[in-house]
């Protein structure tokens, strides 16, 4: 008899969205018990406006810089 334990992704326990502003996405997640969002650093925070401000610059950096080359095509998997 084989016993099946179904895994949960961390994020279906979360009550919280990824933020996404342009190509930057601060990611939800949890520490201590609390939701919240990973920012950058290592740093976290529960609040959606510092979470929301970080994903806006981080946005902007990426934009002055160039923005996010998308890689080339590959004929064959690595």
């Amino acid at each position: 008899m084989s016993l099946r334990i179904p895994q949960l992704r961390m994020v279906e326990h979360l009550n919280r969205e990824d933020i996404n502003v342009g190509e930057a996405t601060i990611v939800a997640t949890k520490k201590g018990g609390l939701s919240g969002w990973a920012l950058p650093g290592g740093k976290f925070t529960t609040q959606l406006t510092i979470a929301t401000k970080a994903c806006r610059e981080v946005a902007n950096l990426i934009k002055q810089n160039g923005g996010l080359s998308i890689p080339p095509k590959r004929s064959q998997a690595a």
